[in-house]
């Protein structure tokens, strides 16, 4: 009896192990030569999770009437190899510097058109090689400095920077850029995710484009953007899609090697809240405006599947959606990526509804540590997180 019983046991746990090995070959299958991970609604490890553990705060302002240190609607956090916080003060036109202990450095940059100054202010930041690389929301031109907020030059508005900015992967710099050209009286927007050359003046390689073009000259806000994230050997790029997640992973030689998929519930975005990019009738200019404001007052919308994309310090991926995150909620919920399977989603408690944006982020994954712009707070908090469960 006894043997029995361990015979069966062993063969339970066989058929187990074959499961869950069934399981993960299932979701994943090779076409031609590209890892795609069809993944379901139902998460791997539902017990994964991240606690996150308040390590600072930076205020917006000292509590004076400080040009030189204050701040609002920060539009980029980032850390040099010295661990050294800059912020992009989008409104201000300004850069910050603070020492890892969260203590004011220094500023530079400013509203203005001279040297290192922005028309309108940074739409984004990032570190690179002790250079800091600023992109001007208004002119589309990048201010680059160094750690010390020295002006070294100024990317020519000739590479038009998108909102999602630049970062680093495989130690080259990418940026995602934006190209618009009338069609009749449309407009097709080309968002692309392209390689710059080494003085960051040209595009040496485009990795990702896709081409979008208006109704009624109108775009939904979040049809504009190409989200992007770099991992340690995988450079993610999301599509804009209604009813599904599209993420493909680009290795070091730039070849597409993964997608991974995920069914989305499309919502219809509430028409009192509903914001679109409309382009002037004679140019190709324009500006944001509530949707009722505008000749697209009776269409529906619908909330794009990617909202914004991060790779943590264990190299996993999160992907933010709208799904989940709609007014009235408590956090943030975000989808948990590992090598292509979808993890689990986790919860941010502290994260509110009104600072869920398609254009700027509130919150920046830096070296371990996550950032939170708290704007009823007027601070940023920064979080580490670590790992609840163990994990085999």
């Amino acid at each position: 009896m006894k043997k029995i019983m361990l015979l069966s046991l062993a063969l339970a746990s066989l058929i187990l192990l074959v499961s869950c090995g069934k399981k993960n070959d299932e979701i994943m299958s090779v076409i031609n030569g590209v890892s795609v991970y069809n993944n379901s609604a139902v998460p791997q490890d539902t017990t994964f999770n991240y606690e996150f553990i308040e390590d600072g705060i930076i205020p917006f302002t000292d509590g004076e009437n400080n040009n030189e240190r204050n701040f609002k609607e920060p539009s980029g956090v980032i850390e040099d190899s010295d661990k050294n916080i800059y912020v992009a003060g989008s409104d201000v036109g300004k850069i910050f510097k603070f020492s890892s202990d969260y203590k004011f450095i220094s500023s530079f940059g400013g509203i203005g058109i001279g040297p290192g100054e922005f028309e309108g202010g940074p739409s984004s930041l990032t570190y690179y090689r002790n250079r800091l690389l600023a992109p001007c929301w208004r002119t589309t031109s990048t201010n680059v400095y160094d750690t010390d907020g020295k002006f070294i030059n100024k990317i020519p508005p000739g590479v038009h920077a998108g909102f999602s900015g630049q970062l680093t992967f495989n130690d080259e710099m990418f940026m995602n850029t934006e190209f618009r050209k009338a069609d009749d009286t449309e407009v097709i927007l080309t968002a692309s995710i392209a390689l710059l050359d080494s003085n960051f003046a040209n595009v040496s390689k485009v990795i990702f484009s896709k081409d979008t073009r208006t109704s009624m000259r109108i775009f939904r806000v979040s049809d504009m953007y190409v989200r992007y994230a770099a991992g340690k050997d995988i450079l993610y790029v999301g599509d804009i899609s209604e009813d599904s997640y599209k993420i493909f992973g680009y290795d070091k030689n730039y070849n597409k090697v993964m997608e991974i998929r995920k069914k989305y519930r499309s919502e219809v975005e509430q028409d009192s809240t509903a914001v679109v990019y409309m382009f002037n009738t004679d140019n190709l200019g324009g500006s944001f405006y509530r949707k009722y404001k505008t000749p697209a007052k009776n269409r529906t919308l619908h909330y794009k599947s990617i909202n914004h994309m991060f790779v943590d310090a264990n190299d996993r991926l999160w992907v933010v959606s709208p799904t989940k995150n709609k007014k009235d909620q408590e956090g943030l919920f975000v989808d948990i990526f590992e090598k292509g399977i979808y993890l689990n989603t986790i919860h941010i408690p502290f994260y509110k509804d009104k600072d869920f944006s398609f254009v700027y982020s509130s919150m920046f994954l830096r070296n371990g540590k996550l950032f939170y712009v708290d704007a009823d707070n007027q601070c940023i908090k920064v979080y580490r997180y670590e790992e609840t469960k163990a994990r085999n």
